[in-house]
């Protein structure tokens, strides 16, 4: 069986002590939060506030379309807002993401180099950033749940990360450590001024 069967979801426990930033309980993609309470869902399109938005992709929903168990690996398919999407791919306990764009074909964005190659799991949402209500919802970052072993000798300690991918640049800008309030800032350099993209080893 898929490790991203909806029977076998991943699970992750944010390590900031506040409602983490990408691992939301949200059904489906077009549920809603702004500012810093995202985890509270909106009301109606219309009586959405202005400025930035999340919409929420939950891991479990996602379909595989490519599997190998008896090689543990396999590809699945998360569809998102505004034509996006993204392929996580699994193999040898570790998790990668491509992000596909709008009509384009997907885009490595090296989740399992940037993270130092080490064993990682994500966690059970992806978190959409972007302006505009209901329909009109247009998605200029990413923000996924990362969760990387840091040391091969101590395999049991992982390190949850926020990864910022920057949907017009298709690259990771950011990396937030586990701190306090490591959600509003990552949400604060999704919904800021344009970064570069972080290099392997940065």
């Amino acid at each position: 069986m898929s490790k991203y069967s909806p029977t076998t979801a991943v699970l992750i426990v944010a390590c900031s002590g506040e409602p983490p930033a990408a691992i939301q309980t949200e059904s489906s993609v077009g549920a809603t939060a702004s500012g810093n309470d995202a985890a509270a869902a909106t009301g109606p399109a219309e009586s959405e506030p202005a400025g930035p938005q999340s919409r929420y992709t939950p891991l479990k929903n996602c379909k595989v379309v490519e599997s190998k168990p008896e090689e543990d690996w396999s590809v699945s398919r998360c569809m998102g807002p505004g034509g996006f999407a993204v392929f996580v791919d699994y193999g040898d306990a570790r998790d990668d993401l491509r992000l596909i764009l709008p009509g384009g074909k997907p885009v490595p964005l090296a989740l399992i180099a940037l993270g130092g190659g080490g064993f990682n799991s994500l966690g059970d949402v992806f978190e959409w950033r972007g302006i505009g209500a209901g329909a009109a919802f247009e998605p200029t970052a990413l923000i996924v749940r990362n969760q990387v072993v840091t040391s091969p000798e101590r395999p049991e300690q992982m390190a949850a990360r926020l990864v910022v991918v920057d949907l017009k640049q298709a690259c990771v800008v950011a990396q937030i450590e586990p701190r306090p309030a490591q959600n509003e800032a990552a949400r604060a350099i999704a919904d800021g001024t344009r970064q570069p993209c972080l290099k392997v080893g940065s």
